[in-house]
């Protein structure tokens, strides 16, 4: 993945509420080698799709066509992969749920209707081998569980007419996991004490490639009370629920794992990784973004502040979407 994708040509830099204070190490992807009461967005094809009350929406843009970015705020993330595993072949019209799935990524779930396997490591539907449609994979299906605070309201209140400020589970495709990982390192590496919840990621599908698959930047930098309303956002009970877990850190959808733990089961994922694409400048649709500085290198130098310039169809920015949020004073 380029640098200057990640962050491309920000004015300033991100806050400082991070310095004086314990941040929780993140784990999200540090495995990889629906209807619970939240809405899910997943891909269908090089669309966005959002499951919202049992219904489905492409989320398109103003002028009809699907939408191909999403800004998300990370709140928490799955340390493993989640796996999926249907007995049917794969078919758009087929909305039954899968035949056995994984929400942590180590064993089926306890409300899966035909557990295949006790753990999915020795599942012989995990193995990479030839499919029956002549293409290697697996015959279950990985996918990576963001909770997210999704800023990109605008999107939604065209697909369902309001908006949703709840954490939401975004699913990362097994394409696009090794990229959501190393666009997190390099952030790491240049602000290490800066947590996930502490900017805006901008998620757009790759255009130089045939199947759906992500790159990543970041498209805001939030202040200290976005940042706090933020932090409130992921302790919410909704926030763990889409994790499959409890506050407490408990298994909510694998009762077995509460009891004495069985013996960890290291997973090798193989994940197929793109070659690299060439450097884009994409255009920023957040409000209140500068514009796109090319080839920012990943040291300590900040980059210069560019030039502001009109930005079309903005989203709100987020102290709008805060602001919404609150309660009437009464």
């Amino acid at each position: 993945m380029s640098n200057d994708l990640i962050v491309p040509g920000l004015a300033g830099a991100p806050s400082s509420r991070f310095d004086d204070r314990p941040i929780e190490q993140e784990k999200i992807g540090a495995g990889i080698g629906v209807g619970l009461g939240f809405s899910v967005i997943s891909t269908d094809g090089k669309q966005f799709k959002l499951q919202h009350q049992g219904d489905a929406h492409v989320l398109l843009k103003e002028d009809g066509d699907p939408a191909q970015t999403f800004d998300i705020v990370i709140l928490r993330g799955g340390e493993n992969p989640s796996h999926t595993w249907y007995k049917q072949s794969y078919d758009k019209k087929h909305t039954a749920p899968p035949d056995c799935h994984s929400t942590d990524g180590i064993a089926p779930d306890d409300d899966s209707p035909k557990p295949q396997s006790t753990y999915c490591q020795t599942c012989q539907h995990h193995e990479w081998k030839m499919q029956p449609n002549g293409r290697k994979g697996r015959a279950c299906t990985d996918s990576l569980r963001l909770v997210a605070f999704p800023v990109s309201q605008n999107l939604l209140e065209r697909a369902v007419g309001r908006r949703i400020d709840n954490p939401i589970l975004f699913r990362i495709p097994a394409a696009s996991m090794r990229d959501l990982i190393d666009y997190m390192a390099q952030l790491k590496a240049r602000h290490p004490r800066l947590a996930s919840y502490g900017y805006v990621t901008r998620v757009k599908f790759r255009q130089d490639v045939p199947h759906a698959q992500f790159q990543y930047q970041v498209a805001q930098w939030l202040t200290d009370e976005q940042i706090d309303e933020m932090e409130r956002m992921r302790e919410e009970p909704v926030a763990y629920r889409i994790l499959g877990q409890a506050p407490d850190g408990s298994s909510l959808v694998r009762l077995s794992a509460n009891g004495a733990a069985p013996q960890q089961i290291t997973q090798t994922v193989n994940i197929q990784v793109a070659p690299p694409q060439q450097d884009i400048n994409p255009k920023l649709i957040e409000a209140k973004v500068e514009d796109i500085t090319p080839q920012v290198p990943l040291d300590d130098t900040p980059p210069p502040k560019p030039a502001m310039k009109p930005i079309e169809d903005a989203p709100p920015d987020m102290n709008a979407l805060l602001a919404a949020m609150r309660p009437p004073a009464r």
